[in-house]
């Protein structure tokens, strides 16, 4: 929040951390050259309604003559004119009165609503331009949620549509409610911004990081690996090595191709030439070559 109007802070009433109501003075500019200048201006208006009174005093009185034949048509066609340009000089003055006590009104900066102040960017004393920042407010009972969405996940949700969001210090996600999206993808995060609308009643900070998690089916036929589990092969393929039986109860490591549908934190999931019930070697790739004979120990997971 600023002034509209350049000038010289003369008081400042809020400080980081104060609530304020709507309607609460928050700063004030130094308004004595303009209350100067409004006295200058009402005396300009007093002093045109004055001449104003005057010409319409003296146009009855030519109205009287001219009905008597003692003066011309064109001589109070001439008195009426002056009349009306007193009483156009008249309304100018009250105008400019008028303006400058907007001027006088924009020295005040009031709460727009119920909120708490986090900035203060100036002190008094200082000589404040027009638009410049000088306090942050921020309503704390209408605080909103924005997160970018894939432009179909984003299309999923309706106004009025609830969803839960996990704060890192909290256990309990706190709610919000779907107000509406951009509908406009964004050219680096090629996403959408959706907005929610959080309750008041649900404890949040202003400016804390939400996360929602939305649950996307996988339309492709495959099975979840862990990440540790994927070998990077040639030409930018990812591949994973599956234990095929050997004769004495051992096993050889073959490397299949796979191809990566998902990938979240931990594991991915991949579809390829790997058969229901097969092993799969989970980790330790650094230790083994294709074509090893191995015996595991643990049998971790198996394709499925």
């Amino acid at each position: 929040m600023g002034f509209e109007r350049a000038g010289r802070i003369d008081r400042i009433s809020v400080d980081v951390g104060d609530r304020v109501q709507a309607g609460d003075v928050l700063a004030r500019l130094d308004v004595r050259a303009v209350e100067a200048q409004i006295a200058a201006a009402d005396a300009q208006t007093a002093e045109a309604a004055a001449q104003t009174a005057l010409a319409s005093e003296t146009e009855n009185r030519q109205a009287q003559l001219l009905e008597r034949g003692h003066i011309s048509q064109q001589r109070y066609d001439e008195v009426r004119t002056s009349t009306r340009a007193a009483l156009a000089r008249q309304n100018a003055a009250a105008a400019a009165a008028d303006a400058l006590r907007v001027q006088l009104d924009l020295s005040v900066i009031t709460a727009p609503f119920d909120g708490v102040v986090t900035a203060r960017r100036a002190d008094e004393g200082a000589i404040a331009s027009p638009g410049q920042p000088l306090l942050e407010l921020v309503e704390l009972d209408s605080l909103e949620v924005r997160v970018g969405l894939p432009q179909s996940v984003a299309a999923s949700y309706t106004p009025g549509d609830i969803a839960s969001f996990q704060v890192d210090s909290q256990s309990v996600p706190v709610v919000a409610r779907f107000r509406a999206s951009s509908s406009v993808v964004d050219r680096q995060t090629r996403t959408v911004t959706a907005v929610f609308d959080l309750a008041p009643d649900q404890r949040v900070a202003a400016g804390q990081i939400v996360r929602l998690a939305v649950e996307t089916p996988i339309v492709a036929e495959g099975f979840w690996v862990p990440t540790a589990a994927l070998a990077e092969g040639r030409r930018g393929l990812w591949s994973i090595y599956v234990l095929s039986p050997d004769a004495g109860g051992a096993y050889t490591l073959e490397a299949r191709v796979v191809e990566t549908v998902r990938i979240e934190a931990e594991r991915v999931f991949v579809r390829g030439a790997v058969e229901d019930g097969e092993l799969l070697l989970a980790s330790g790739l650094q230790r083994i070559t294709p074509g090893q004979r191995v015996i595991p120990a643990v049998q971790e997971a198996r394709a499925r």
